[in-house]
C-alpha cells in the first residue's frame, strides 16, 4: 500500500471496495469507475439478479453479495464474504439508500424507520464493521453518499432530509475519529441525478439533471487524495438546481 501514498495522491489500484446500493444508479456507477481504475469490488444490493449482471460486465475482479444493509447480520455476511473472496477490505462506498416523500403529519412511522435504517444505520452498520480491518493496518477509506439535502430541507422531506442529516453528521464523526488511524473518511452530496430514485426511468428525467457517472467521480476523487489533504465533503449539483 505505501508505493500508492504520493505528494499527488494515492491510486485505488488494487484496492478491495465494497459498494453498497450497487444495483443500479449511482452505485453502479461508482463499482464501474472503480473496477475500470484497477480495484477489486464487493457488490452490495438486495436485487442480486442486476448485481450478477453487473459483476459480468466489469473489467476487473468483483463478487456480488446480497445484502440488506439495515440488517447487522446481513452487513457482518457481507464484510466476511468480502476477506475471504480477497482477502482484506481498503474501502467502503455507503451508497445504499431509499426515499418516500410526504408532509411529516402524513408520514407513516413504517417509512420514517425504513429511511432511517436505510439511510443512516446502513451507513452505520457497514462502516463499524470494515474499521477494524482498516485501523489494524493504519490505512483505509469509507466515502458516504450521502445527499444535498444533508444540510437543506424542503417541504414533504421531513422523513428523507432527517435520515441524510444523520447519515451526514455520521460521516463528520467517523472522519474525526478515523483520521489518526491512518483512515480518511468523506461525504460526496450530490444534487439531482438521473436514477431511478424516487420512481420513474433515468432516461425520461430532465436532461440537466446529473449523471451517475458524476457522482462517481466525485467517490473517485475523495478516494485518491494524498494523506497530507482532508476532503470532508464535495457538493456536486446541477446546474439549473435551484437552492
Amino acid at each position: 500500500m505505501d508505493e500508492q501514498r504520493t505528494a499527488r495522491g494515492r491510486t485505488v489500484d488494487d484496492d478491495v471496495v465494497v459498494v453498497t446500493g450497487a444495483s443500479s444508479g449511482i452505485g453502479r456507477a461508482v463499482a464501474t469507475a472503480l473496477s475500470q481504475a484497477g480495484a477489486r469490488v464487493v457488490l452490495a444490493a438486495r436485487r442480486v439478479d442486476r448485481l450478477d449482471e453487473l459483476v459480468a460486465s466489469l473489467p476487473g475482479p468483483a463478487h456480488a453479495v446480497a445484502c440488506d444493509v439495515s440488517v447487522e447480520t446481513d452487513v457482518a455476511r457481507l464484510v466476511a464474504e468480502a476477506i475471504e473472496a480477497f482477502g482484506r477490505v481498503d474501502g467502503l462506498v455507503n451508497n445504499a439508500g431509499l426515499g418516500s416523500f410526504a408532509p411529516v403529519a402524513e408520514t407513516t412511522l413504517d417509512a420514517w424507520n425504513e429511511m432511517l435504517a436505510v439511510n443512516a444505520t446502513g451507513s452505520f452498520l457497514c462502516a463499524r464493521a470494515v474499521l477494524p480491518g482498516m485501523f489494524e493496518r493504519g490505512d483505509g477509506w469509507v466515502v458516504n453518499v450521502c445527499s444535498d439535502v444533508s444540510r437543506r430541507v424542503f417541504p414533504g422531506g421531513g422523513a428523507y432530509c432527517a435520515s441524510k442529516f444523520a447519515q451526514y453528521a455520521l460521516s463528520l464523526a467517523l472522519g474525526a475519529e478515523c483520521r489518526p488511524q491512518g483512515v480518511r473518511v468523506g461525504a460526496v452530496l450530490p444534487g439531482m441525478v438521473q436514477t431511478e430514485f424516487g420512481g420513474g426511468k433515468p432516461e425520461e428525467r430532465e436532461a440537466w439533471l446529473l449523471r451517475p457517472e458524476d457522482v462517481a467521480d466525485a467517490v473517485l476523487f475523495l478516494a485518491t487524495r494524498p494523506p497530507h489533504a482532508v476532503v470532508d465533503e464535495l457538493v456536486v449539483h446541477p446546474v439549473q438546481q435551484e437552492y
